[in-house]
């Protein structure tokens, strides 16, 4: 049994240890062969702000209203206490009005243990909402709400946006409407969100650009790159789509080889709780490698000398190991037909030995218990960089953009 824990950290640190239990708790996400950082990187660049346990906008308004709450009568750790448990009453209050889809704590109620402030600090610091660079007891006391009418004389006495909209009545005691943005806080989240840059060198996000667009993202988009207008858009977000997508399509192959390895060393054991998982995993190796063939030529002309400059502005510290693997199967998939990858034996042992540099006791392809308990897949969904999250953020934005309240 492993154990995370953390004493006194930043609020940076402690919303990466909570995407990490998250990514932990989900088979479709573990990073067997050690390409997180990667992976991460470009969702930063893609979707600034966005994290993969993000669920609703609304809930970019519902911390600093409840914060601002608690700075009524507190400050330092008081105030921090004081919020959490508003947060954590909240929880009754959204469910009792119906509002339960992507509620942050719907199971566990007000025993939640990751509150919506802790999911949210950083995006809320990224868009400007909250424009100090502080943990929840770093707040300082105010003695009202800072309603955007109040105007910039207010601009130097709170921690939060001036322009912040105002709480319904009767907040948090009801919440009007649940997740739904009123016409209003809708075309201000908008403008704090899409004005967002990921990184001083790159000024262009997916992100901004959907919020940029006309109408909400269609429902058959499953990635960035199905967004239907890249070809009106910078070149600079052009380039890092398309390295994000030739960067999912390769590695795909490296984690279905690896799962592939898994199931036959699992039936080599005579394990049978799954039914014919080497089968399975060959044919789903063969539809990647279809794919891949099909895009030869893109896959022949992308190289990671684009790449690594980009992961940079996010990821500074990639190892040389995973350098060294990454671009050892990069090699491999650009030299030969993707359908012979899964039968060279130099392939092989380049995924086996990056799992067990990886993992070490805890890999699977050396640990028989371990590969016993596997469920049958590991990590093979296609990366997506936290689409499926900001999909859902930007159509609850363009849901109330269509509302009229304004």
């Amino acid at each position: 049994m492993s154990l995370v824990a953390w004493l006194d950290t930043s609020a940076d640190e402690e919303r990466r240890m909570r995407e990490l239990i998250k990514l932990l708790s989900d088979s479709d996400t573990l990073d067997d062969l050690g390409i997180g950082q990667i992976r991460d990187a470009f969702g930063d660049l893609l979707f600034p702000g966005v994290s993969t346990i993000q669920t609703r906008a609304r809930y970019h308004l519902f911390v600093p209203w409840t914060y601002l709450r608690a700075a009524r009568r507190h400050a330092g750790a008081q105030l921090a206490s004081r919020a959490a448990y508003e947060e954590r009453q909240l929880v009754n209050v959204l469910s009792a009005e119906g509002a339960t889809d992507g509620l942050i704590g719907r199971r566990a109620g007000v025993r939640v243990k990751v509150l919506p402030s802790s999911i949210y600090w950083t995006g809320l610091k990224t868009y400007a909402i909250l424009r100090a660079d502080v943990r929840p007891s770093g707040l300082q006391q105010t003695r009202h709400f800072r309603r955007h009418e109040d105007g910039p004389d207010d601009a130097g006495t709170s921690d939060w946006s001036p322009s912040l909209p105002p709480p319904p009545d009767g907040y948090s005691k009801t919440v009007p409407g649940g997740f739904d943005l009123t016409a209003e806080e809708s075309a201000w989240l908008r403008e704090q969100m899409a004005t967002a840059t990921p990184h001083p060198q790159l000024t262009h996000s997916m992100l901004s650009h959907l919020l940029r667009r006309d109408t909400a993202p269609e429902d058959t988009w499953s990635t960035p790159w199905d967004v239907d207008d890249l070809d009106s858009a910078p070149a600079e977000l052009r380039d890092l789509v398309h390295h994000a997508e030739m960067f999912s399509l390769v590695i795909q192959g490296a984690r279905l080889l690896y799962n592939l390895l898994l199931a036959e060393r699992y039936e080599e054991l005579g394990f049978t709780s799954l039914d014919d998982p080497a089968e399975r995993y060959r044919e789903v190796f063969g539809e990647w490698a279809a794919r891949c063939e099909a895009r030869r030529d893109e896959v022949t002309s992308w190289h990671l000398n684009d790449v690594w400059p980009l992961v940079a502005l996010k990821a500074p510290r990639i190892s040389p190991a995973t350098r060294l693997f990454v671009e050892g199967w990069v090699d491999a998939v650009r030299s030969q037909d993707c359908h012979t990858l899964a039968a060279d034996s130099a392939v092989r042992r380049l995924v086996a030995d990056r799992e067990f540099q990886n993992k070490r006791a805890q890999s699977r392809l050396r640990n028989d218990k371990l590969l016993a308990a596997w469920r049958g897949a590991s990590g093979t969904t296609p990366l997506v960089y936290r689409w499926f999250q900001a999909h859902r953020i930007v159509t609850d934005i363009f849901e109330g953009l269509g509302r009229a309240d304004a």
